[in-house]
Formats: structure tokens, sequence, C-alpha cells
């Protein structure tokens, strides 16, 4: 009986140790921990979304995803996530479903991706008649689409979960908390591992002025809507809200874009921002230069069902500028920048520093000031580009993993796409 304890004990010590725990299920830190396991570490990547089915011991938070999951067998969790979105009752929303591949895979660039191509198409349909073409369109349907793009990314999920499984990575669902320098605690079970990795991401921000927070939307909120606004406002100067904006604006919306300068994407060379701002003006949308929102209402009479008909305050001109109404906005769009994900991970004890604007500081080898922790990705701060959170994981796993000592990601001329209409890249 003795010796039977002390065997299962060991058992649980060894399953709770690793050569490498990675913090965050997102590109950067799948792509870690899968070379990592290539290389013949022992790895377990912790990621805190939901999940429709990931074994006997993963509660999915819907009970409509919970009663399906009890239909279907391991093999079928692709099929059974993809029925649930076409059957799912309105209380249902995408982000139920498992989140394997980060804001990029979910909320970002690959749903992005689709309706910038939707929005390329629409426009394509706009020029088709001067080559030639006898076209008839009789709408466009956003639901359908919302519909399709959602499956596909619930797919996208499932590769991503598969491609960690046959690497032999441990996924561990739930938020991790460091308890040790070398130590994180999820859902009461301790892990420990040599190398920890930090690749939790970030999040889009709302200001806290009145209104911000209850009547508009981060780029996140973009993804769940299910109809087409006819009028939107959108609050930001960086490539997110000029995408954002010209998807609207290509689809048949009314768009008003209010930036804080006299520019926007003004971290890009001038012939870029130059020539965007004209086109953009050109298309049509309304774009609000030295613009401060002061607040935001809800001037629907029927708010109480969710019906909005938004005016926004805005000082316009600076400082001294005077304050102004724009309204009958069916939604605003918050895209004024993104702050790391950091605050349920307990950095105090790890002596991980942060910069001032509260991302992870590392150094040109993704390595804290702590020995043993390591950070890449969104919550750097530093090139935020999914490409970028990719080759430094392979690359940190590599050097830790791989016998290449030297290997670092290099960070200069790292060229990116703005996926506006019409596109630009630098």
């Amino acid at each position: 009986m003795a010796a039977a304890a002390a065997q299962s004990a060991a058992t649980a010590a060894a399953k709770a140790s690793y050569d490498y725990l990675v913090i965050g299920g997102g590109s950067g830190g799948v792509a870690s921990a899968r070379r990592a396991a290539l290389h013949g570490a022992r790895v377990a990547i912790v990621e805190n979304s939901c999940v429709p089915y990931c074994g006997p011991t993963c509660q999915p938070a819907h009970p409509f995803i919970t009663n399906l999951t009890s239909v279907f067998t391991p093999p079928r969790r692709a099929l059974h996530a993809r029925l649930a979105l076409l059957l799912s009752p309105p209380t249902l929303s995408f982000s139920d479903f498992d989140r394997w591949g980060g804001t990029c895979v979910n909320v970002g660039c690959v749903p992005k991706k689709i309706m910038w191509s939707t929005a390329s198409i629409a426009e394509m349909l706009h020029e088709a008649k001067g080559y030639g073409f006898d076209l008839s369109v009789k709408g466009f349907a956003w639901d359908k689409l919302k519909t399709k793009r959602d499956a596909y990314i619930v797919r996208l999920n499932n590769i991503y979960d598969n491609n960690l499984a046959k690497e032999g990575v441990d996924r561990i669902i739930g938020t991790a908390r460091f308890v040790a320098k070398d130590a994180i605690e999820v859902n009461g079970t301790t892990y420990t591992a040599k190398h920890i990795l930090i690749a939790t991401g970030s999040r889009a921000w709302i200001p806290n002025i009145p209104g911000a927070r209850e009547l508009g939307v981060t780029s996140d909120g973009f993804f769940e809507l299910t109809t087409l606004p006819k009028k939107v406002a959108i609050v930001g100067a960086g490539y997110i809200a000029i995408e954002l904006a010209g998807i609207f604006n290509a689809l048949g919306a009314e768009v008003s874009l209010f930036i804080r300068h006299s520019e926007f994407l003004r971290t890009f060379d001038p012939i870029i921002r130059q020539t965007l701002m004209t086109e953009y003006r050109k298309a049509g949308i309304q774009v609000v230069t030295e613009a401060a929102i002061l607040g935001v209402e809800n001037r629907a009479a029927t708010a109480e069902l969710g019906k909005k008909d938004l005016a926004l305050s805005v000082r316009v001109g600076g400082a001294a500028g005077a304050a102004e109404s724009h309204d009958g906005f069916q939604e605003l769009i918050w895209a004024i920048g993104r702050e790391a994900n950091v605050d349920h991970i307990n950095l105090d004890v790890t002596g991980v520093q942060l910069n001032k604007d509260g991302f992870v500081v590392v150094d040109e080898y993704q390595d804290t000031a702590t020995s043993g922790i390591h950070a890449l990705g969104d919550v750097c701060g530093v090139a935020m580009l999914t490409p970028v959170a990719i080759a430094a994981g392979r690359r940190l796993s590599d050097r830790l993993f791989g016998g290449k000592a030297g290997a670092k990601l290099d960070y200069a001329n790292i060229p990116s796409v703005i996926f506006s209409h019409p596109t630009a890249g630098s």
C-alpha cells in the first residue's frame, strides 16, 4: 500500500513538472511550444479560453455546448463545433468556442483578411460594368458571411489543437498564475519548469470617458456584429482603425474616422499616410482630424432593446478647440491602442520587469530580468505582428532546447502590410 502510494505521488509530481511551460495559446506561444517539443522537450501550454471539447475534465461554459458535446467523441469535436455555430441559440457567442491561436486567429489577422477580401469583392463588383460585365447584385448578407467566417475560425482552432497533440504538447485549460519564479498554478494544480514563457498577448482598450465603454466596442466587438451598421464611428489612427474604416466603407456603411492629430498612420512613411488620407476622403470617408472624444450618449428611444443612435461630443482643433456633436451612429468602434495581458498572472513574485506602458521587458534573446522566464509577442509591445511572434518563438526554442546557442530574432527591417483600401506596405 505504501509503495503504491509512493508511486502515485511520484507520478503526480512528474506529471506537474515540465522542461518548458508556455503561458498563452496564441501564435507565438504555440509555435514555441511545438518547436520545443520537436527538440525533445517535455512541454505544456496553458490557455484560459473555453473549448468545446478537450477531454473529460474540460467543462464548456455554455450549456448548449455541454449538451452537444455529449453526442460526439473526441475525433468529432471539429464537426460538433461547426454544427454548434449553425444550430446555436442567440445567446451563444462565438467566444464560447475554442480560442487556440490567440488574437490573430480569432479576432485579428485571419477574420480581418476575410472581411478585407469581402470588401475587395464589393469594390470589384462596383467596377465590373466598366470592364464589360453585366451584373446584378441583389444585396449583401452580413449574417451569412459571419456564420461562414466563424465556422472557418473554429476549423483553425481545431487545427491548432490537433497540431499541439501531434507534437505531444500537453494542453492545460485555465488561467496561469505564478506562485514562484519556476512555478505556476492553474485550477489548483502547481506546475514547475526550468523555463517558462510568457506569451499572453495584448488586448484593445477603451478610454474611461462617459459612455465610451457602455456604448462602444473594440476591434474584438467588430467580429461579433451580426448586421452591417448603416453609419459607424471609428476612433483611432493606427492600421486597425484604417483597415476597419475601409471595410465598412466598401460594404456600404457611412463612416466617420476620428483621429487625434492631422494625419493617421503617423509611424508609416509620409507617402503612405498622405496617399491613404487622400484616397479615403475620395471614397467618402469623413476623416475628423485633431479630434478628442469627450463623451458618448445613446439617443435611441428603444435603448433598452439594444438599439443605438449614438451621439459623440467631440472637441475639434486641439486643446483650445470647440466641442461639437456628431450623431446618428449605429456603432462606435475604439481602435486607439493595446495593453499587455499581464493583470492576472501574478508577476510580482517573479521579478519580471514592465516598462512604463505595462509591457514585459526582454533582451534580444527574449529573456526577462529573471533567469528562466522568457517573453515574446504582443505582451512585449514590440513589433506586434503574428509572423514576428512565431519567428521569435521558434528561435527561442531552438536556443533553449535545440543546441543553437546564438539563435535570436533580428527585429530590424520588419516589413508590414496595411489591409486598407487601397492596400499599402512598408
